[in-house]
């Protein structure tokens, strides 16, 4: 990594080196939440040959919102022989929270990306009390739309999960990923390709640290990187 530059409610914490030069970065709020007005933009570059992956330092909360709600933006551009991972803890939304992701990534035509996301019910004292979480993501690989990707969640809509309590999803572009993979606990996987190339994978549970890992575990040839990943 050549360089960083972050401001609060985000911190960049010292990147961690694998053993080939890998960085591996973990963004970190103060408060381990966001409030009410945070908004959040993150540009991240992946020059030629480099291997990055952002993750968080721990599970990040959502607190409640009574005027413009929070906001993260990523912005992420992967040249050639590049690999991005954005391998983040879940996010825990507290009643009345309102939450609001955009993230747009360009992928060059030799370059590979992941990233995933998970989402959990909130404490368990008060869970799917939050107002709404809104996800918009778009991959473009050499100049064209590989995925796109639009949802909401609600207090209403959460009875769609059923009998789960989290929700959980890896887009990969370029990345080697397993057909199958074994689950430590009780997660449903299901998978389809992207066209031109890619997969993504949903994922629905009842546990955090598993149905994060069982996404995780998709991945191909990061053996290396689970010692270098905050637990």
């Amino acid at each position: 990594m050549l360089a960083s530059r972050g401001e609060l409610p985000l911190i960049l914490q010292r990147p961690v080196r694998g053993p080939h030069g890998q960085a591996v970065l973990a963004l970190l709020t103060p408060a381990g939440a966001l409030f009410d007005g945070d908004v959040v933009e993150l540009e991240v570059e992946c020059e030629a040959g480099s291997d990055v992956t952002l993750t968080t330092a721990a599970a990040t909360r959502l607190n409640r919102c009574d005027g413009d709600g929070i906001e993260v933006h990523m912005h992420v551009r992967v040249d050639d022989a590049a690999t991005f991972r954005y391998l983040p803890h879940e996010l825990i939304p507290f009643a009345g929270a309102r939450y609001r992701q955009q993230i747009e990534v360009e992928v060059a035509p030799a370059g590979a990306a992941a990233l995933l996301e998970v989402i959990g019910p909130g404490p368990s004292a008060a869970p799917f009390a939050y107002d709404a979480l809104e996800f918009a993501t778009s991959v473009c690989a050499a100049g064209r739309l590989s995925a796109r990707e639009r949802f909401s969640v609600s207090s209403r809509s959460v009875r769609q999960f059923g009998e789960w309590t989290h929700y959980g999803s890896l887009l990969a572009l370029g990345v080697p990923t397993l057909a199958t993979v074994s689950c430590a606990g009780p997660v449903q996987l299901a998978g389809s390709a992207l066209p031109g190339g890619g997969v993504v994978v949903k994922a629905l549970g009842s546990s955090a640290q598993a149905l994060r890992a069982a996404l995780v575990d998709r991945l191909c040839s990061i053996d290396w990187l689970h010692p270098l990943l905050p637990p």
